[in-house]
């Protein structure tokens, strides 16, 4: 029996950045963190347009 998802377990791959051992840091409070308040849809585009550029989440 062959797990339905084989295929995409085997094409999966890490990249170099995604295995490095790094030491965990503890997020900010929200008090210490910069955000913005996202209330129409050019705001919108415009935080997913940063979002894509980003390597992690």
């Amino acid at each position: 029996l062959q797990n339905s998802y084989y295929r995409e377990i085997q094409a999966f791959k890490l990249t170099h950045e995604q295995i490095q051992l790094r030491t965990p840091q503890v997020p900010k409070s929200l008090d210490d963190t910069k955000y913005v308040y996202v209330d129409c849809k050019v705001e919108l585009n415009k935080m997913m347009d940063h979002i894509k550029l980003q390597r992690e989440l």
